[in-house]
């Protein structure tokens, strides 16, 4: 790990707020002088450049998420290929051919613009075939333990081709085949909702993201209102065509606690089915994550959503017969007549 201090409050960043996969030209940092010199010591043949990728991107032309994206990283601006870089495309190849055993249909190559202050860029460029593995989704894999186990299924696979030589075998053809990463994706897309904003009554989709925000070693997520339009060639983790439903706007509701212990006892889907979106307590809790499937709130307080704005908060109601169906509470889609979800990364506002 090139990177302890950022792993350890969850940013890519080092103590010193440098991106290190952006030192390789100027190694500023410690930790950048670290990796060349071993680089320059060491001259490997081959290199894995091993990243997260957000869970957003998607298999071109369908809701399939990416869960590995790989890349042999262009030495150049021209991106051209010569026999390192050829190297690296032939073990992708192989490696693709080993993941579609497990994932078919979910890879995807990373996009190849040349990065020059990129480390995979330049070990390429310093005569390691480096090969860029890119972790990305996986339906009910929120921890990445599955996409754990393929990325040791897939490396034990490239080390055995260069062992055997056998990645010869694979063309560069195959790896150019690979699709490239499309990025259509959305937690949640509400389709041809009904709504009226400045007095115009609209008939819209509405694409939701969910940005996790860390807080000491957890995080709560904070959804918001991504897109609206027409979104006709993008797609959601959730995806619901609510046409003849009618867009309400969330309440507060009016009783205030005392604590959020208190909330153990209340029923919060008859709330949710009244239209209320959030409730208050007077004393803020010493741990403000929580797992409530309504907004909590002390100091802070929710948005409103009278009109439908770009990057507001996703926290409203969907009616039909005029009748709620659905609840959004902080991007979460909550449907009514089921059980209420236990899931949910909350955090005291």
């Amino acid at each position: 790990m090139l990177n302890p201090d950022g792993a350890e409050v969850y940013t890519r960043r080092n103590a010193q707020h440098i991106d290190l996969n952006r030192d390789a030209r100027d190694t500023a940092t410690p930790e950048g002088k670290v990796l060349r010199s071993r680089a320059e010591l060491i001259k490997p043949h081959f290199g894995f450049n091993l990243h997260d990728q957000n869970i957003y991107y998607n298999v071109p032309g369908t809701k399939t998420p990416v869960t590995i994206s790989l890349l042999a990283p262009a030495y150049n601006w021209e991106r051209e290929v010569n026999e390192v870089r050829g190297n690296a495309m032939k073990i992708i190849a192989g490696m693709n051919h080993t993941l579609q055993e497990y994932i078919p249909g979910a890879v995807a190559k990373y996009d190849d613009e040349h990065a020059p202050r990129a480390f995979g860029d330049n070990f390429q460029k310093w005569g390691s075939s480096t090969i860029l593995i890119e972790s990305g989704a996986f339906a009910g894999d929120t921890e990445k333990q599955e996409i754990r186990k393929l990325n040791f299924i897939v490396i034990l696979s490239a080390l055995l081709q260069i062992a055997e030589d056998s990645y010869q075998q694979y063309s560069i053809a195959e790896y150019q085949q690979i699709p490239v990463n499309a990025s259509q994706l959305h937690d949640l897309v509400l389709r041809r909702v009904a709504t009226v904003s400045h007095g115009l009554p609209l008939q819209v989709d509405i694409a939701i993201r969910r940005d996790e925000i860390t807080i000491g070693e957890d995080y709560y997520a904070k959804g918001y209102i991504e897109d609206i339009g027409d979104l006709h060639d993008f797609f959601g983790y959730d995806d619901l065509d609510l046409t003849g439903f009618e867009l309400v706007e969330g309440k507060i509701y009016e009783k205030l606690f005392h604590d959020i212990s208190d909330l153990e006892k209340l029923d919060i889907k008859d709330l949710l089915k009244k239209g209320y979106a959030a409730v208050k307590i007077v004393h803020s809790p010493a741990e403000p994550l929580h797992h409530y499937p309504i907004n909590v709130l002390s100091k802070g307080q929710m948005q409103s959503l009278r009109t439908l704005n770009l990057g507001k908060e996703a926290n409203f109601f969907l009616k039909k017969d005029e009748e709620i169906r659905y609840a959004v509470i902080n991007g979460y889609l909550i449907d009514l007549d089921k059980k209420l979800p236990d899931h949910m990364k909350q955090v005291v506002r």
